[in-house]
C-alpha cells in the first residue's frame, strides 16, 4: 500500500508526457553522435523483488543513459541531461539521479565569488557519506527499482539455475536478515559482487524493523513519481576509505528527486521524514542563513578533517540560483586526511598487483614510501590477506596498523607533513611542466613567453636532431636537474612537445623513471573547446605560419600534405585523465584555452596557478606590460632548424579492421578481472582486428594482397596508425574470454567490401580461425600477442582457469594499416 507521508507530494508540469518525450528525443539522438556530447544507451533487466538474486520474472527492462564524465562541466559542451544516473522505461524517467555538481573551486561556478554572487540561502549542509550510492524508485505494480550509479539487475540474467537464494518472498519476514553475510548473498555464482542488489537486502532490512515491504515503499515512490538517494555504507559489503562499524552500516537517504528532465529536489527535512518513516538512516543536516557563516563553519571543520570528533570526506552544499531558484549544489571536500588515505588505497593495489618498482608516488611522498615499507613484507607474507585487500576488504585495517605502528593519527600525520613542507624553501625542488597539445595551439608561444618572464628552461622537440627525441629531451631535462641540484637551484623545465596520446607521455614518464629522476610534473592542458574548432584553428595557424616551422613547411610540403598530417595529428589526441595511468603521474593539471586570440589569457593563467601552487617559481605576478612584451617577443620567433626529413615510403607492419564501440560493450561485462584491468589502467586506447601480419607473410600472401589494396588508396603512409574509413567492416564478437593475464573479445565474422577487386580473393573468414581483439592485459610484462592463443584453447574446449561470458553483438569498423 501507499504509506502516508507527514509531507505534501511536490507537482510538477515536467511529468506531462511532452516534458518527458523531449528529454527522450534529446536522449536518442545524442545516442547517435560522436564525440563530446555523445550518450551511452544499455538496457538492463532490473532485479526480482522475490528475494533471489535474478532478475524480474516478468522479462521487463530499463534504459540506462550515461554520459562521458569529462563532458559534464564544459560550457561548450551541451549534453541531454546533466543526470548522474538516469534510466527510463514506457518514455518516461523512472530513476533520476542528482545533476553532476562539482567541488569547490573545482570550475567556474563552484568558485566562492561566483557563488557568492549568483547563489542564495538558506545553505543547506549534508555530511557526505563515504560508500557507493544508490537510487531507488517504484513502479506503478509495486516493484522496487534499485539501480547503482549506472546499471542493475543479473550481469547475466539469462542463466537463473545456480542463482542463490536470499528470501523466498517479498515480506522480509521469513528469514532473519540481520545474520546475512552482505559480501557473500550480494555476489552471484561467478562471484560478481552487485551493489544495487546489496542495496536491495538493505532496504528489506531496514523496512523490516518498520513492519513495511518493498511494495510499500515501491508504491510511495511511484506516488512521489521520485527517485530516492541514498548512500549505501557496509565494511561488510566492501570498503572505501572511511570506516562504519556494523552499528552504523546501512542505507543513509540524502536525496528525493523529481523525476522530471530539470533537476528538482525534496528539500533536506522532507528527506530526513521519509527516511524515518521507512527506518532508513539519514545524513546528518546543517542550516545557514548566510554564506559567511556557511563559509566560517566549512573551514574550521577542514582544519580537522572532522566533523562532530570523526573522520569525514566532506560536505554537500544546497543552494538556490538567485536568478531562478533552481536547486544548485557544491562539493566542500577535504582534502585531509581522507585523500591520502585514498592514496594508501591506491598505491597498495599497484603493489599487490605490479609490485613496489611500478609504484610512483606523487603525494604525500615521504609518508606513503614509510606506509610502503610497512605493508609490503605484511602482504607478500600472507597472499590471501593481499587478495581481500583487492576485493575491498582490510583496506582500512592494514590503514590503521599502520597509524597505530606510528602512534599517530592520520590528521596528525597531514598536519605534520605541512609543517615540513614549510621548510621547503631552503630545498631543491624542480618542476617539469608538459605540455598535451596538437600542432598550432599555441603552446611553442606560451612556452618561449613564460621563458622570458621567468626564466623557465625551455627544451623544444624540433631543435632536437634524429631520432629519439623524447628521450634526448628527458635526458637533456634530467642533465639541467641535476646541474641545479648541485648548486641547491630549484628550477622549473618546460618539455615543450604534443604529447597528444597516451603513449607518448607514458614513453617520457618512462624515460624519467629510467634516469632515476623524480621531478614534480605539471600538465598545461590545451584541450579545450570543441575537436572541430581545435582542428581549424590549428589549420589556420599553420597555413598562416607558412615555412615558419621546422618540420611543417607549407610551401615546400603542399597544402594538401599538410590537411593530411594536421588531421592526422588531431584524430590522435587523447585528453588528460588524472585518475589512470600515466596521467595520474601529473601534480597539478592547468587548463589552457584553444581558440584564437588567447595566447595572452593563457600566460596569465599559467602564471597565476603556478604561484598558487608552488610559490617559489613566480616570485611576483607580472605587470600586464610585461606580460604583453612577452607575448610579442614569442610572436617574433623564428626556428633556427630545419627538420624536413626525406620523404620514405613506409610499408605496413600489419593491416587490421579499427572497431569501434567496444567501450559500450565493455560497459556490459561486469567482471572483477576487467574492473581491475581499469582499475590498474591496463585496458588498451584503441581497438583493432588484426586480419595479415608481415610476420606472417610467408605462411600466406594476405598481408601482400592487403598491403597492395591499402597502397592504391593512400600511397603514403605515416608512421603510426593510417585510417582509412571509407573501407568499412562489420564484425560479429560472440563472447569475452579472459584468464587472468589478458582479457580479449573473440571474433568469429568479418563482413568486409567483398565487392572491391583487390578484397575479392580474400576470404576473411579463413584470414585467421581465431580473430579477436585484444582488450588488456593484467601486466606490463604480459604481450598482447597472448590474447590470441587463449582463444584458440577456449574454442577446443580448453578452458581451465578461464572464464567468459556470452555478447552476441555486431559492431563496425573501418580499415587501418598500422606502420
Amino acid at each position: 500500500m501507499t504509506v502516508k507521508l507527514p509531507f505534501s507530494k511536490i507537482d510538477s508540469q515536467e511529468f506531462l508526457e511532452a516534458a518527458q518525450l523531449d528529454l527522450l528525443e534529446r536522449l536518442e539522438a545524442a545516442s547517435q553522435q560522436t564525440g563530446k556530447g555523445k550518450a551511452r544507451k544499455r538496457n538492463y533487466r532490473f532485479w526480482s523483488n522475490s528475494g533471489k538474486m535474478e532478475p524480474d520474472e516478468q522479462g521487463r527492462e530499463i534504459t540506462g543513459w550515461k554520459f562521458n564524465e569529462w563532458d559534464y562541466g564544459k560550457p561548450k559542451i551541451t549534453l541531454a541531461s546533466q543526470a548522474r544516473g538516469l534510466f527510463t522505461r514506457d518514455n518516461k524517467i523512472v530513476v533520476r539521479g542528482y545533476d553532476k555538481f562539482f567541488n569547490i573551486g573545482e570550475v567556474a561556478t563552484t568558485k566562492w565569488d561566483w557563488i557568492e554572487n549568483n547563489v542564495r540561502g538558506p545553505f543547506e549542509v549534508t555530511q557526505k557519506e563515504n560508500g557507493c550510492i544508490l537510487f531507488f524508485s517504484g513502479l506503478e505494480d509495486g516493484t522496487l527499482l534499485v539501480c547503482s550509479k549506472h546499471s542493475t539487475g543479473p550481469i547475466n540474467s539469462a542463466d537463473k539455475s545456480e542463482s542463490p537464494e536470499v528470501e523466498s518472498r517479498d515480506e522480509a519476514s521469513s528469514q532473519d536478515l540481520s545474520e546475512l553475510n552482505m559480501s557473500s548473498a550480494s555476489r552471484d555464482k561467478d562471484g560478481n559482487r552487485s551493489h544495487s542488489f546489496a542495496g536491495l537486502l538493505h532496504i528489506k532490512r531496514h523496512l523490516k524493523a518498520k513492519n513495511l515491504t518493498l511494495k510499500d515503499l515501491a508504491l510511495t515512490l511511484h506516488e512521489l513519481n521520485a527517485t530516492a538517494v541514498a548512500e549505501l555504507c557496509d565494511d561488510e559489503f566492501e570498503e572505501h576509505v572511511l570506516a562504519y562499524t556494523a552499528e552504523e552500516a546501512g542505507i543513509y537517504l540524502h536525496g528525493l528527486n523529481l523525476n522530471t528532465p530539470t533537476f528538482s529536489t525534496y528539500p533536506s527535512p522532507r528527506v530526513r521524514e521519509f527516511a524515518e518513516v521507512f527506518g532508513m538512516r539519514h545524513v546528518k543536516t546543517l542550516d545557514f542563513e548566510s554564506i559567511t557563516d556557511l563559509k566560517e563553519f566549512l573551514a574550521l571543520c577542514d582544519e580537522t578533517g572532522q566533523y562532530e570528533s570523526r573522520d569525514i570526506e566532506g560536505f554537500v552544499v544546497r543552494g538556490k540560483t538567485a536568478d531562478s531558484s533552481a536547486d544548485f549544489f557544491f562539493k566542500y571536500k577535504f582534502d585531509e586526511p581522507y585523500l591520502m588515505y585514498r592514496g594508501w588505497r591506491e598505491v597498495t593495489r599497484k603493489l599487490i598487483n605490479k609490485g613496489r618498482a611500478e609504484v610512483h608516488v606523487t603525494k604525500h611522498v615521504h609518508i606513503t614510501n614509510q606506509y610502503l615499507d610497512f605493508v609490503e613484507p605484511i602482504l607478500a607474507a600472507n597472499p590471501a590477506r593481499a587478495d581481500l585487500f583487492l576485493n575491498g576488504h582490510g583496506i582500512i585495517g592494514l590503514r590503521d596498523e599502520f597509524l597505530s605502528y606510528l602512534g599517530k593519527s592520520g590528521k596528525e600525520l597531514s598536519l605534520q607533513e605541512e609543517l615540513e613542507n614549510l621548510t621547503l624553501g631552503d630545498q631543491v625542488q624542480n618542476i617539469v611542466i608538459l605540455p598535451i597539445a596538437t600542432i598550432g595551439c599555441g603552446k611553442t608561444t606560451l612556452s618561449l613567453a613564460l621563458n622570458s618572464l621567468f626564466g623557465w628552461h625551455h627544451i623544444q622537440s624540433d631543435n632536437i636532431k634524429g631520432t629519439g627525441v623524447g628521450r634526448k629531451m628527458v635526458q637533456e631535462c634530467c642533465r639541467i636537474i641535476r646541474d641545479g641540484e648541485k648548486e641547491k637551484r630549484s628550477q622549473v623545465i618546460i618539455l615543450d612537445r604534443n604529447n597528444s596520446n597516451l603513449i607518448e607521455r607514458k614513453q617520457l614518464f618512462d624515460e624519467f623513471d629510467k634516469l632515476k629522476c623524480n621531478p614534480t610534473f605539471v600538465c598545461m592542458s590545451f584541450v579545450d573547446g570543441d575537436d572541430q574548432e581545435r582542428e581549424k584553428l590549428a589549420r589556420d595557424r599553420v597555413l598562416k605560419r607558412g615555412e615558419n616551422h621546422q618540420s611543417i613547411k607549407v610551401e615546400t610540403m603542399g597544402v594538401t600534405s599538410v590537411d593530411r598530417i594536421m588531421r592526422d595529428r588531431c584524430k590522435r589526441m587523447q585528453g588528460i585523465n588524472k585518475t589512470k595511468e600515466p596521467d595520474s603521474r601529473f601534480d597539478i593539471v592547468i587548463e589552457c584555452a584553444v581558440s584564437a586570440d588567447v595566447t595572452w589569457q593563457n600566460l596569465e593563467t599559467v602564471a597565476t596557478e603556478m604561484k598558487q601552487q608552488y610559490e617559489w617559481t613566480v616570485v611576483k605576478l607580472p605587470s600586464q606590460k610585461e606580460y604583453d612584451d612577452a607575448f610579442s617577443a614569442a610572436l617574433g620567433y623564428t626556428p633556427t632548424l630545419n627538420n624536413l626529413r626525406k620523404a620514405q615510403k613506409l610499408k605496413p607492419q600489419y593491416v587490421a579492421v579499427s572497431v569501434n564501440g567496444v567501450n559500450e560493450v565493455l560497459s556490459t561485462v561486469d567482471s572483477p578481472f576487467l574492473a581491475q584491468l581499469k582499475r590498474d589502467g591496463r585496458i588498451q586506447e584503441e581497438f583493432h582486428v588484426t586480419l595479415a601480419h608481415v610476420a606472417e607473410k610467408k605462411k600466406n600472401n594476405y598481408h601482400k594482397l592487403l598491403s597492395d589494396y591499402v597502397a592504391t588508396l593512400q600511397p603514403n603512409l605515416n608512421a603510426g596508425v593510417n585510417a582509412i574509413e571509407n573501407v568499412k567492416f562489420q564484425i560479429h564478437v560472440p563472447r569475452a574470454i579472459w584468464n587472468g593475464r589478458v582479457l580479449a573479445l573473440e571474433v568469429d565474422r568479418v563482413q568486409g567490401p567483398q565487392d572491391q577487386a583487390l578484397l575479392s580473393s580474400i576470404d576473411h573468414t579463413s584470414l585467421d580461425k581465431y580473430l579477436h581483439i585484444t582488450i588488456g592485459t593484467a601486466e606490463e610484462t604480459i604481450r598482447p600477442m597472448e590474447s590470441g592463443p587463449m582463444v584458440q584453447k577456449w574454442l577446443e574446449g580448453e578452458r581451465e582457469g578461464m572464464e567468459a561470458v556470452d555478447l552476441d553483438v555486431m559492431l563496425d569498423g573501418h580499415l587501418s594499416a598500422y606502420v
